[in-house]
């Protein structure tokens, strides 16, 4: 069963659990969401913009965890949804979607493969799917498909929109270099030397924990780390990149 609270007028919190909770477990519930009281209701009216009920969120297996350090049992799942009143309301469609209203099969997953989509504009099915393929990259996806003489699936491109994501290939850094004045952000240097030295670092750490043991594993990388992000590195780099730059 799925049990909804609310606090204020936009914000719905389901709860999936598999018994009918007492007086007790309800109030630890809404000390847990803040002061969001339970509903009597077992559905709302609405729309509510949510996440997508074959994902269950990391927020929801920590708010999970968290219950069961409560000593609540039985809960399964968490999920937060925002009521939301626009015609059109705006939504991240790789994680959420829109429900007309909440009812008791909100997690209900009853859904059968679908066949394979072999995609005919890159473009389109990014935006589409919310992929978030940069330009370039649905040119090379396009180009891609033109050289193997056939349409990429969907399997493929999605794949290849994580698997070449920011966080992976770093490709959106967040650095910012200026050549002539002077100005070097530190802190993309010293992540950038942090990036460098990881795979040695980890090569040695294992080596280490092959001899030695675990403890002296944790000494290494202890020790590489503390130079690398220490004060006196981080001003040294600091000095170096001042005094290198291009008049």
């Amino acid at each position: 069963m799925v049990l909804f609270f609310k606090k204020g007028a936009r914000r719905v919190t389901a709860v999936e659990v598999d018994h009918v909770l007492t007086d007790t477990e309800k109030e630890k519930l809404t000390w847990l969401f803040d002061g969001a009281r339970p509903l009597s209701a077992k559905s709302v009216k609405g729309t509510f913009i949510g996440p997508r009920r074959e994902m269950i969120t990391p927020w929801s297996t920590n708010a999970v965890e968290i219950t069961q350090n409560m000593g609540l049992q039985g809960i399964t799942r968490i999920e937060e949804y925002e009521l939301s009143r626009d015609a059109e309301p705006r939504y991240d469609k790789m994680l959420q979607r829109v429900y007309d209203g909440l009812n008791q099969k909100i997690f209900d997953v009853n859904r059968e493969a679908e066949p394979v989509e072999h995609i005919a504009d890159i473009r389109e099915y990014n935006r589409r799917e919310g992929l978030a393929l940069s330009a370039d990259e649905e040119n090379y996806l396009a180009a891609l498909s033109e050289r193997l003489g056939r349409p990429l699936t969907d399997s493929e491109v999605f794949g290849f929109s994580q698997v070449n994501s920011e966080h992976c290939r770093h490709k959106i850094f967040n650095g910012t270099f200026i050549i002539g004045t002077g100005k070097v952000l530190l802190e993309t240097i010293v992540v950038a030397v942090g990036a460098i030295v990881y795979i040695p670092v980890a090569l040695m750490a294992a080596q280490w924990l092959q001899q030695y043991g675990i403890l002296a594993a944790l000494v290494a990388i202890n020790i590489v780390y503390g130079v690398i992000f220490s004060k006196q590195t981080t001003k040294l780099l600091d000095g170096t990149a001042r005094g290198i730059w291009i008049r």
